[in-house]
């Protein structure tokens, strides 16, 4: 789960991060057009709204009826001081100027004590001229000027408002899709956590079917192979709880040991004799001890066993179930020191599987009573196990078996052994 959301907090902050990254530019490349068409409307607002005042001006003096706009005459003194007192918007002045010669009749700046050409350099250094009207009667015309840092100044105080609206928007924006990507990843996240609980929760089913098949497979061949021989399936319970018991006691010096491991060596140690299917009743039911010809007879049920399990494997595949099945069939009767059967093997080329079932299977047969020889006792099937280390068994196994030979003891007091059948083998 935590690794889960690791991944999904990963692709949101990568998607935040592209998003992030585009609305950037697009925000730069945003705020620089907003300048120029704002840098642009403005002035157009600003010129506009001081030509329509300058034009109500001009109908104004037209109106006064004046006859003169020279400095030196009183009309153009009056006119001069008319001159001073207007404001335009935006920083904008009026001058008056001669229609003929173009000079400068009337400006602010000679009221402030400037010569007349001290005031042309001004006007066109500081302002610039956005439109004139004709002055009838007068022979003169106003001049409309606008005041180039004032508007530059305007124009700059609406860009910065538009740009902090513009980044304070992108970040909005940014915040919100990162919120909708991480709703969006959630929601799938969850729908698919959904749909792989819903499989996994299937795929437990088919599992827990198939195993249920497969333990009643199991089942079915043990109880067949133990129905030649007479038995009522306690040899298979005392196998199976043998080798339990001798594979925990193995796990800690055993790294291939582990509980599925030793789930395993449970289910397929039923199968251990599962060959003796295939002996004539003849030699498996009989009631004495076997001769030689008897013996090799019987000695064949390993490989009956392991070559009809190794079959199921081809077709099944290489299923651990059947792999560990197949190593305890057909090795379950070899001995450590090379002595056994039916292939001969020693030491560690026997798998081990059958070396556990070994010991398991030989204490069950030391202490079941058999028509050819009487039970031991708990204490003689140890001692008879602890002299065959090194030698029939896996001196490892052997001590294993010797720290829960207790384990054995009590489990083989709790039987009831007076209804079993001695013949078999």
């Amino acid at each position: 789960m935590a690794r889960s959301i690791r991944q999904r907090w990963l692709l949101v902050l990568l998607v935040a991060a592209g998003q992030t990254f585009a609305l950037l530019v697009a925000s730069v490349w945003l705020v620089n057009w907003l300048d120029i068409a704002v840098s642009q409307l403005v002035r157009q607002r600003v010129q506009s709204s001081t030509a329509e005042y300058a034009a109500q001006f001009a109908v104004l003096i037209n109106h006064l009826g004046l006859r003169s706009a020279l400095p030196s005459t009183p009309d153009g003194e009056r006119l001069q001081a008319i001159i001073e007192t207007v404001s335009l918007p935006g920083g904008g002045f009026l001058s008056v100027i001669d229609r003929n010669t173009g000079q400068i009749l009337s400006h602010p700046r000679l009221g402030e004590g400037m010569s007349i050409a001290d005031v042309g350099t001004t006007v066109d250094e500081s302002s610039q001229i956005i439109g004139q009207h004709a002055l009838d009667g007068l022979n003169a015309i106003v001049r409309v000027h606008q005041s180039e840092a004032v508007i530059r100044s305007a124009v700059g105080d609406f860009t910065r408002q538009v740009r902090f609206v513009a980044v304070i928007l992108s970040l909005l924006l940014v915040i919100f899709m990162t919120l909708l990507t991480a709703l969006i990843v959630r929601r799938y996240e969850n729908r698919l956590g959904r749909l792989n609980e819903n499989l996994e929760h299937l795929v437990e089913i088919r599992s827990r079917a198939l195993l249920k098949s497969r333990s009643a497979v199991i089942l079915g061949l043990a109880k067949l192979a133990e129905s030649r021989d007479d038995q009522t399936g306690e040899h298979l319970d005392r196998i199976r709880h043998y080798v339990v018991v001798l594979a925990r006691a193995m796990k800690a010096d055993h790294p291939e040991i582990d509980d599925d491991f030793i789930e395993t060596l449970g289910d397929t140690s039923s199968l251990h004799d599962i060959g003796k299917v295939g002996i004539p009743d003849a030699v498996l039911l009989h009631p004495g001890k076997l001769n030689a010809e008897q013996r090799q007879i019987i000695e064949k049920h390993p490989t009956i066993g392991g070559d009809t399990l190794l079959a199921i494997k081809r077709v099944w595949g290489d299923d651990p179930f059947l792999i560990i099945a197949c190593e305890i069939a057909f090795a379950h009767h070899e001995r450590w020191d090379g002595d056994g059967y039916p292939f001969g093997l020693s030491g560690a080329d026997i798998p081990l599987p059958a070396r556990i079932v070994a010991v398991a299977d030989v204490y069950d047969a030391l202490t079941i009573q058999r028509v050819y020889k009487p039970a031991m006792t708990h204490e003689q099937a140890v001692e008879a196990i602890q002299a065959g280390a090194g030698t029939q068994f896996d001196p490892q196994v052997v001590k294993a078996f010797l720290h829960a030979e207790r384990d054995f003891h009590r489990f083989l007091n709790q039987l009831d052994l007076k209804h079993l059948d001695p013949s078999a083998r």
